[in-house]
């Protein structure tokens, strides 16, 4: 589809260029015409306003058709300027032509219809040419900043296994085999409910379904919390979903249960964990904490992804910074997005990991604790890092925004020292524009001269002072 439209395009601009290659021959030939007829010619003058206004927009029709081919054939990467250039010598040819027919029929006496319908029609070339121009834009500003870091994706699997056993030589989880005592279990929310007490079930029935956050919580003997990580998290990790994963556990006499779905990233996430596992675990609950900083830990990879992303788009922050670039507001909103999800994400599993790690000291698991601790400060200083680049994309956004209000009140100053110059000539003119009877300056001889050297003399004391104020 992108090929058709790009060859639609190209004929479109052939055939512009030959009408435009067309009017440049023609009025090259009525240039020469009036030339050879400016001798015989009463006004001189005005034929030769129509002589240099002729010649002029043939000029400027060449120069069109020799840009966009240089243009069509890119030689450039970045196309925003040479299209911009393309476009503003459009406009200036458009007004040619129509100094050209406006000369040309005050030196007739007479408005020629044969004119204005060439004028019209090569008017109507030169915008088709505008547009077609603008087509081609396109630009490297983006170059390496809104491709998505590439990551390991998660494996895929088919069906995962509902029990598993800690291996006392490795410290992992592995399957339970016959004879061998099940330490995690896995169950649906309705497995659970049919064979937990009932008395526990009242404690998380709540939490459940509607899974949140990420959370630990000790009542008594038993361990109750939640996992909550974010799409844009899994995203960032490697793992395509728009879903958000969430699961409930519990930890009771050294029996850790996962509530999960049957369907859904949950077991996906599981089935990584299991393949990840690094940790030699003296307690099952500690699967718990490796599960979720595992996740983590794939996120350093992606933190410096973007953070070259940023730097680099930093590095476009330069004086020629003339407009916000677009969708520039669109990709630094969803880079505070996912930053902020991480920060989320990173606030959440930090409680959680401080209270996992009280609750395995509190059992005696001492090795636990400090597995837990270690984890906690991976998880802060990722934190830390995810919080550097959300500022760092702040700062950007704050840099170009300060560049482009500086551009504009450099041009705001510009205009306004241009009408203050003008104010003073169009008093002059206005005050000189009254149709009074007794205007005595009007009889003078040299009044014109006078008017004009004073008009001068104000022109050159307001510049004086501008810049004696440093006001450009």
């Amino acid at each position: 589809m992108r090929n058709t439209s790009t060859k639609q395009r190209n004929v479109a601009l052939i055939v512009v260029c030959a009408l435009l290659g067309v009017g440049a021959a023609l009025c090259f030939f009525d240039m020469l015409y009036v030339v050879g007829h400016i001798a015989n010619d009463r006004a001189a003058y005005v034929a030769i306003i129509v002589a240099v206004a002729t010649l002029l927009d043939a000029l400027f029709m060449l120069v069109l058709i020799v840009e966009v081919v240089a243009l069509w054939r890119g030689e450039v990467a970045d196309t925003t300027d040479a299209v911009n250039r393309c476009q503003s010598h459009a406009i200036a040819s458009c007004g040619l032509c129509i100094i050209d027919w406006i000369t040309d029929s005050l030196a007739d006496n007479a408005v020629n219809e044969y004119s204005l319908f060439v004028t019209v029609a090569t008017c109507i070339v030169i915008g088709a040419y505008y547009f077609l121009v603008k087509s081609m834009s396109h630009t490297t500003f983006w170059d390496g900043i809104r491709e998505t870091p590439q990551l390991s994706p998660y494996i895929t699997v088919g069906d995962v296994y509902m029990e598993f056993t800690l291996d006392a030589s490795t410290g992992r989880l592995r399957p339970t085999k016959p004879g061998a005592t099940t330490c995690v279990t896995v169950l649906t929310i309705d497995e659970y409910l049919e064979q937990a007490p009932a008395n526990i079930i009242q404690q998380i029935i709540h939490t459940l379904r509607d899974v949140h956050r990420s959370s630990c919580i000790q009542l008594g003997d038993a361990v109750f919390g939640s996992v909550f990580i974010a799409a844009e998290v899994q995203r960032a990790a490697g793992f395509e979903t728009d879903d958000d994963l969430r699961f409930s556990y519990q930890f009771l006499d050294g029996m850790l249960t996962l509530i999960m779905p049957e369907d859904g990233v949950e077991r996906i996430f599981l089935a990584q964990s299991l393949v990840d596992q690094y940790l030699a675990k003296s307690m099952a609950l500690s699967f718990i904490a490796e599960m979720v900083v595992m996740l983590a830990l794939r996120l350093y990879n992606w933190l410096s992804a973007y953070e070259s992303r940023l730097l680099k788009l930093g590095e476009n922050l330069n004086d020629e910074v003339y407009e916000m670039p677009k969708g520039f507001s669109e990709f630094i909103g969803s880079v505070r997005r996912e930053l902020g999800a991480i920060q989320a994400f990173c606030r959440q599993t930090g409680d959680m990991l401080e209270d996992l790690t009280q609750v395995a000291r509190n059992g005696g698991y001492e090795r636990a604790a400090n597995q837990c601790a270690t984890m906690s400060r991976q998880i802060a200083r990722l934190a830390l890092d995810a919080a550097d680049v959300r500022d760092l994309a702040g700062e950007i956004r704050a840099g170009f925004q300060e560049r482009i209000e500086v551009r504009q009140n450099n041009v705001m100053s510009m205009l306004t020292i241009v009408e203050t110059v003008f104010t003073p000539l169009v008093l002059v003119t206005g005050w000189y524009g009254m149709n009074f009877v007794n205007m005595p300056e009007l009889k003078l001889h040299d009044a014109y001269f006078i008017v004009a050297a004073a008009l001068i003399f104000i022109i050159a004391a307001e510049f004086a002072y501008f810049k004696r104020r440093r006001w450009f």
